[in-house]
């Protein structure tokens, strides 16, 4: 059993072009809203560690799960034509994000096993997949 390590998290930091598009977006004048779904005290830790509070200040939330109706709850106050879910996991982001209307950017990143259900998606015209996180700065102004 691998247990969680917020030093682990803290070394190898987030993944490739996160902060750089992160940063890019804000300028841009989005907002942004950090939806995660785990154990709270993990997912917090791991908040901590990444140092990810200054993007998202108060619009950061821990749920248990994710599926169409906790998404939409969360982007309850934007039209859903102006809404972008951001994930990397076909079973938790794109499945759900497909259901509830919405778009979703697909980053082929699944960091468990658990994650890695590609069965059942097809493409969609609200799916958009890219190779890395930083390539959304590239196709920005043709969302």
């Amino acid at each position: 059993m691998l247990a969680y390590s917020s030093e682990r998290w803290k070394k190898n930091g987030l993944f490739s072009g996160v902060a750089e598009t992160l940063d890019f977006l804000i300028a841009q004048g989005d907002e942004l809203v950090l939806l995660t779904k785990g154990d709270p005290r993990v997912q917090e830790k791991k908040i901590e560690a990444t140092n990810v509070k200054k993007w998202f200040k108060d619009n950061m939330f821990i749920v248990p799960s994710k599926n169409k109706e906790v998404l939409l709850e969360y982007a309850k106050n934007t039209p859903l034509e102006q809404v972008y879910h951001v994930g990397n996991s076909i079973r938790s982001d794109v499945k759900p994000a497909l259901e509830s209307g919405m778009k979703i950017i697909y980053i082929p990143l699944e960091t468990w096993a658990y994650e890695k259900d590609h069965n059942g998606v097809s493409q969609d015209a609200n799916l958009i997949t890219l190779p890395t996180f930083k390539d959304i700065i590239k196709i920005y102004e043709f969302l």
